[in-house]
């Protein structure tokens, strides 16, 4: 079992403290992996949501990322207004979208992506393109 439990906070329009994070999100990658992983696709994951929730939200952000079974899930929130995805496929599909390209990749690379408002955050999870290794192995 995993036992990853990472958390970054970076406040609202820290840019260079989202790169920062994001480097150090692909070091503690390195530490549980099992092989063949997409380490590339999961930083991709990571620094697409941190930055558009830093980008559009106008508040703080937190990413955090744990271990779900063998997998690992990366959730991102914030204290935006949150955004419609079902509207940024549609425009997709039509050929027209205006933003949210980010958010397209992060799903075609995730193996699943949840958007969820809760009371106090708009909350983003991405179960990662990685299985995690078994330390008892």
């Amino acid at each position: 079992m995993c036992v990853v439990a990472e958390t970054w906070h970076v406040d609202p329009g820290d840019f260079a403290s989202a790169a920062r994070a994001r480097a150090a999100f692909r070091g503690v990658l390195a530490v549980c992996l099992a092989e063949p992983t997409d380490v590339d696709g999961a930083e991709i994951i990571f620094g697409e949501l941190l930055t558009n929730a830093l980008r559009y939200s106008g508040s703080d952000v937190t990413a955090k990322l744990g271990c779900h079974g063998k997998g690992l899930v990366l959730e991102v929130r914030d204290r935006g207004s949150g955004f419609d995805f079902a509207g940024l496929e549609a425009g997709a599909r039509l050929g027209h979208v205006d933003g949210g390209r980010g958010l397209l990749i992060v799903k075609k690379l995730a193996r699943d992506l949840r958007i969820s408002r809760e009371r106090d955050a708009f909350v983003v999870a991405a179960d990662l393109p990685l299985d995690c290794l078994d330390p008892g192995a």
